[in-house]
This record gives C-alpha cells, sequence and structure tokens, in this order.
C-alpha cells in the first residue's frame, strides 16, 4: 500500500490547490462581478469538467494513465503561469479568472478519471476498498485544507499569491507522480482498444447495477450539494448564527469525513465494507437535512458529524462495486462515465436550491411587504 498512499498524497496536494482556487476565484468574482457572474462561472467550470469527462476518457486511453495525469499538471502549472503573467500585465482581473479557470476545469476532466484508475491500477489485489479509502482521505483532508490556505492565502497576498500556490501545488503533486513506477501506464497499446464514448456510457446505462448506483450518485450529489452550499447556509443565516459556526459545521462534517476514510484505508475485512455502506449515502442525506431543520447548535454539529462517516461508508461501497470488477481497457472510461454521470448532479442541485430558495424567499416576504403598507 506503499504507492497508494504516496499517491494518495500527491492527489491531496491537487485537491488542496483546486480548494484554494475555488474559494480565491469564487470570491474575487463575486466582488468584482457580482453573483450572477460567479453563478455563471461556476456552472460553466462544472458543464466543461463533466461533460467532457467521457470524450476525454478517449485521450488518457492513448496516453495512459500515468502520462496522462504528468500532461495534465504540467499544462496546469504552464496554465497558471501564463495567469499570473497576466495579472502583472494589468489584463482585467474576472477575464483572467474566468478563462483560467475554464482550462483547469478541461484539464480536469483529463486527471480526475484518470487519476481515479490509476489509484485502482496501483492498488494491491485484495485491497480494492483501502485504496478506495484513501481517496476519500485525500479528497476531504485536500478540501478542508485548501479551503483554509486559500482564505490565508488571498488576505496575504490577494490574486497574484493565490495563483503562484496553485501552481506549486500542480508541480508538486507531478514531482510525485512522476517518482513513482510506471507500472501499467505503459501497459502495451490498451489504447488502441479503448471503448468509444457510446461503447463507455454503456458499460453503464446497460448495466443494472451500474446504473442504479449511478442514478444513485447523481440524486445524492444533486440533494446533498443543495443542501450543503445553499440551504444550510441560508438556515444558518437565518438563525443569526453567524458564518463563524457555519465554518464550524463545514468542518466538522469535513473532519468525520477525514477520521472514516482513514479507518477505511486501514480496512483489513472483505472487500465491500459490509451491506450497512448500501445505505450510507441515503443516510448521509438524510442527516445532512435533519441538519438544516434542527433547532439547536450542538443537534446540527451532532447530525453532521454522523452524515460524514455514513457518506465514506456509502461512497466506499459503491465505488467497490462500481469499479471492483472492471477490465484493465475499460476502467478509465468507466471511471469517466461514473464521474461524469453522478458529479453533474453537483451543479444542477445548487441551481435548483438557489431557486427555489429565492422563490420561497419572495413568498415569504410578500405578506410581510403588504402588512408594512397596510
Amino acid at each position: 500500500m506503499g504507492r497508494v498512499w504516496w499517491f494518495g498524497f500527491a492527489r491531496g496536494l491537487s485537491m488542496v490547490g483546486d480548494a484554494a482556487w475555488a474559494l480565491a476565484v469564487i470570491w474575487l468574482i463575486m466582488d468584482d462581478g457580482g453573483p450572477g457572474i460567479s453563478g455563471t462561472y461556476l456552472a460553466v467550470c462544472a458543464a466543461v469538467t463533466s461533460l467532457l469527462m467521457v470524450p476525454a476518457s478517449r485521450l488518457v486511453g492513448r496516453l495512459g494513465t500515468w502520462r496522462a495525469m504528468v500532461c495534465s499538471d504540467a499544462l496546469g502549472f504552464l496554465v497558471l503561469l501564463a495567469a499570473w503573467v497576466g495579472v502583472l500585465q494589468g489584463l482585467p482581473r474576472v477575464w483572467v479568472l474566468a478563462s483560467t479557470g475554464v482550462v483547469l476545469a478541461l484539464l480536469a476532466a483529463v486527471y480526475r478519471p484518470s487519476s481515479s484508475a490509476f489509484l485502482q491500477q496501483i492498488a494491491p489485489e485484495g485491497n480494492l476498498t483501502r485504496a478506495m479509502g484513501v481517496r476519500q482521505l485525500s479528497n476531504a483532508a485536500g478540501g478542508v485544507l485548501g479551503a483554509a490556505a486559500g482564505g490565508v492565502v488571498l488576505a496575504a497576498g490577494g490574486l497574484t499569491w493565490i495563483v503562484v500556490f496553485n501552481a506549486v501545488t500542480f508541480l508538486a503533486a507531478m514531482a510525485i507522480v512522476l517518482c513513482l513506477p510506471r507500472v501499467v501506464a505503459e501497459e502495451p497499446e490498451q489504447e488502441a482498444g479503448s471503448p468509444s464514448v457510446r461503447e463507455s456510457l454503456g458499460m453503464v446505462l446497460r448495466h443494472p447495477l451500474r446504473k442504479w448506483l449511478v442514478l444513485r450518485g447523481f440524486a445524492l450529489n444533486l440533494a446533498g450539494m443543495a443542501l450543503l452550499s445553499v440551504v444550510l447556509v441560508a438556515r444558518v443565516q437565518e438563525r443569526g448564527w453567524g458564518a463563524g459556526y457555519y465554518g464550524l459545521a463545514e468542518a466538522t462534517l469535513a473532519v468525520a469525513t477525514i477520521v472514516m476514510g482513514l479507518v477505511v484505508s486501514r480496512w483489513r475485512g472483505p472487500e465491500h465494507v459490509g451491506q450497512a455502506g448500501t445505505w450510507g449515502s441515503l443516510g448521509a442525506v438524510l442527516c445532512v437535512v435533519g441538519a438544516c431543520l434542527a433547532i439547536s447548535r450542538p443537534a446540527t454539529l451532532v447530525l453532521l458529524l454522523l452524515a460524514g462517516v455514513l457518506l465514506v461508508l456509502g461512497s466506499v461501497y459503491s465505488d467497490s462495486l462500481l469499479f471492483g470488477s472492471v477490465d484493465q481497457r475499460s476502467m478509465v472510461a468507466l471511471h469517466a462515465v461514473v464521474m461524469a454521470l453522478s458529479t453533474i448532479g453537483i451543479p444542477v442541485g445548487q441551481a435548483l436550491a438557489g431557486a427555489a430558495l429565492e422563490l420561497s424567499l419572495i413568498h415569504i416576504s410578500e405578506p410581510t411587504r403588504q402588512e408594512a403598507i397596510s
């Protein structure tokens, strides 16, 4: 598992840079262009990554997962270097951020499925569940540390420092991957027989279990992200608990995810984490719903803590079922399809929740307005 842990560290570094960049860019674009432009930016980046993952899997098939990751990190570094030059030249900040963000989203469409497939490829036989636990751990830890680092770096040095910080994470992640053995990356010409886009989609849509797990992932991403990023924020603001408490709530969820990811990464039991994991993700969403409805601060934190535990169990179990029996030829394509179909639920959920919340606020405020007039 040594290579898995090293690669998990590299993936975590990449997540740190992504999270720091996302926090800073959303903040700066909203500051310059308002929430409308910021929302459009999020939607476009999410759409670029999700929609291009499946076609990009063909490119990954030709390059191999190892080369695809190295090329993606190298290009990301060069893009950020160009953005740094643009900032120094005084180009409009919104345009530098938006254009750089879209290109990085395109590179993410290559990096994410190739890194997930590579992690599975280097996992020792019989250790798929533990490898998926390392992936969950690197995602959660990278997201938490990246958001914190993004706030500090943005406050200390503004956009220039954020660009440099993200570029350094790309470079560091690439250096670690370069040091890893190119075991599966050079497997002969699996690329020649890489599935087409239609075949890739068919691997999921014609397989009842995979189709059900992907649909469930889409629904849970849609509901979970809508609740976490929109509804919970609104509820915290409505109760006057403050931004500090919301940060504590997010940190509670993240810490539970990190700890549980560490536990699962040490799991030495059966390859699937037990039948209880089947409903883990659904239980996590129900806990988040309870957190949004809870009337006390401690109850909200306890429910989010439980949500983090159940989320990791459900994700690892689903990943084990989805990817446990796939052949080398189809591995990258399957990862791309699963990630694309599942993650597209995130921006959709955020948009729907925002619109619903906006309408509910209008309906709630209308009687109050009429009472004020009378």
